[in-house]
């Protein structure tokens, strides 16, 4: 059973598990048919949905594939392997539809990170899964790859 990166949002406690990931206090939590878990507990907000919608999300990936922000992912990448170690273990707050996080995930495969990805956009969660790559197989509202 691989440790995730996150915690419970119920009680804090350490998640861990494939398909579902469970913590101690026995709160589960189901990998989507997508290939992401969602920790966003939407029963404590007024929202039932949250972050971009699928209209908003396909622009900006539109957008992105241009590559007017290739620089600056270049430029995350270049610093990412300056401080680079076997197994180290990467987070894209906010990765949105995964441009960054797949980038990072294929071009950092030879220092077999652990990468993880977090967004409240199902929408986006469920495009950056389909991306493929090592960053697809997604566990937590989020994809992550844990190698």
């Amino acid at each position: 059973m691989s440790t995730s990166f996150f915690c419970c949002p119920v009680c804090g406690e350490p998640l861990a598990g494939e398909n579902t990931l469970a913590c101690r206090n026995h709160h589960t939590f189901d990998k989507s048919k997508y290939g992401y878990v969602n920790l966003l507990l939407s029963n404590q907000s007024s929202k039932k949905r949250h972050g971009d919608d699928k209209v908003m999300v396909q622009s900006r990936s539109a957008f992105l594939e241009k590559g007017y922000y290739a620089p600056i992912r270049q430029a995350v990448l270049d610093a990412l392997i300056q401080c680079a170690a076997t197994g180290m273990r990467v987070l894209d707050a906010g990765c949105g539809e995964c441009w960054y996080t797949s980038y990072f995930a294929q071009e950092l495969a030879a220092f077999s990170p652990n990468l993880a990805g977090v967004d409240i956009s199902k929408d986006a969660l469920r495009h950056g899964a389909k991306r493929g790559g090592d960053a697809a197989d997604s566990q937590a509202l989020y994809p992550e790859r844990q190698r």
